[in-house]
């Protein structure tokens, strides 16, 4: 999917800072999103690193104006740097999560710096986030939007997603929410889709 320049070339220079810094990251968010397809707005960069790779990042970052402060509740993130990405196509705010974590289901989700695929940007490879996995965390974040993500992911894959946060015996497939799956219906959970099935 093609990207607006400012975010094209701010999402270029964060990965160019971190390739060089050699800060294992993945990009999450909305962003990560509009780059699997869907349309979704885009307000700035999320990325995800490991906690102990604060001082790599602040020292990628150095040349930026940055300030690091935690998230509140439902979030357990080790530390959140925020800051601004000035391109000369426009600006666009960055916010690096180090040590990704929130309260889903009463559990304390834990997200790892691990990835499976990555889109090109010119000479950058960015790694993308699992999309099952951000599933959960804006089940408590935006709902909104995880019944939009929940419609290109299988009842499969969101279960093993839950698996690998540690939060599948909180979880069940009758928990997801769907738009549009059923068009009558427009939102829908598993078992609404089961017993519409039935009739």
């Amino acid at each position: 999917m093609t990207l607006e320049p400012r975010l094209r070339d701010a999402l270029t220079d964060v990965a160019r800072r971190f390739a060089a810094a050699d800060v294992d990251y993945y990009l999450g968010g909305s962003l990560m999103l509009r780059l699997r397809g869907y349309e979704v707005g885009v307000g700035d960069i999320d990325v995800v690193v490991g906690a102990a790779d604060r001082m790599r990042v602040v020292q990628a970052l150095e040349t930026l104006d940055t300030r690091t402060q935690h998230g509140g509740e439902p979030w357990r993130t080790e530390w959140l740097l925020r800051t601004t990405i000035e391109t000369d196509s426009g600006s666009v705010g960055l916010d690096v999560m180090g040590g990704l974590a929130l309260v889903i289901d009463g559990e304390v989700a834990r997200f790892p710096v691990t990835y499976r695929d990555h889109v090109d940007l010119g000479d950058c490879r960015v790694p993308l986030g699992d999309v099952a996995a951000w599933y959960h965390l804006y089940r408590v974040h935006n709902p909104a939007r995880a019944a939009v993500v929940a419609g290109r992911l299988s009842d499969d894959e969101i279960m093993a997603a839950a698996e690998r946060l540690s939060i599948a015996h909180v979880f069940s497939p009758t928990l997801i929410v769907r738009i549009g799956s059923v068009p009558e219906l427009g939102m829908t959970t598993a078992t609404e889709r089961f017993n519409q099935h039935e009739r």
